[in-house]
């Protein structure tokens, strides 16, 4: 299924969010700090600083829904090439609006090869119908 993030800056604040467009669904992009706290400030866009590397492993935990406790499937460089390919060239004062084939098309073809699986039975997560569906990891609920 094709999703939409879409994140936008309050122009007083400056805080920042980003909600997924999931068909009907709609739903804020959890930070995932149970993972890895790279910025507890929220996510950031449009530089290499810690809270577009907090976004781009959110976003990469998004599009391929493993669990933090199967976390060893993504690689740290995996994260910081999504963050150099993509997150850091959006504007930095701007909204944004990717969708998962942006995602997909920053990252090259060795990476979205990883032998990432589903947590639940082990199969390659191409072939999970779990992870296809985005259900979550009855271990830790993600």
């Amino acid at each position: 299924m094709e999703k939409k993030y879409i994140g936008t800056r309050h122009p007083v604040s400056g805080t920042t969010t980003v909600v997924v467009e999931a068909g009907s669904m709609t739903y804020d992009l959890p930070a995932r700090l149970d993972v890895a706290d790279y910025s507890r400030d929220g996510f950031e866009w449009g530089y290499t600083g810690s809270g577009p590397t907090q976004l781009s492993l959110a976003l990469l935990l998004d599009l391929f829904p493993i669990s933090a406790c199967h976390i060893d499937g993504l690689p740290f460089e995996t994260i910081n090439k999504l963050k150099e390919q993509l997150i850091c060239k959006l504007p930095r004062t701007g909204n944004f609006t990717i969708t998962t084939q942006d995602l997909k098309d920053a990252l090259s073809a060795d990476l979205l090869s990883a032998d990432l699986v589903c947590p639940e039975c082990d199969q390659p997560s191409d072939d999970c119908d779990r992870v296809k569906e985005n259900m979550k990891c009855s271990i830790c609920a993600y």
